[in-house]
């Protein structure tokens, strides 16, 4: 999933934060939180699309 990297940069900038503006973290790769991650997305998606039918909305629609 992803890049396959060990490690990666999160950066967020915020002009209103003084002196730095910019704050940033190294994020280790955990590959349980992968695992799990990629267990409940697809299930997320789904009651998301369900509950879209109900409304009578299908994802993607708006681009037709």
């Amino acid at each position: 999933m992803g890049t396959g990297k060990d490690a990666w940069y999160f950066a967020n900038y915020d002009p209103h934060m003084k002196p730095e503006g910019i704050h940033h973290i190294i994020v280790e790769r955990d590959e349980k939180y992968i695992f799990d991650f990629q267990e409940i997305v697809p299930e997320f998606i789904k009651k998301i699309d369900l509950s879209l039918a109900g409304i009578g909305f299908e994802f993607g629609g708006q681009w037709k």
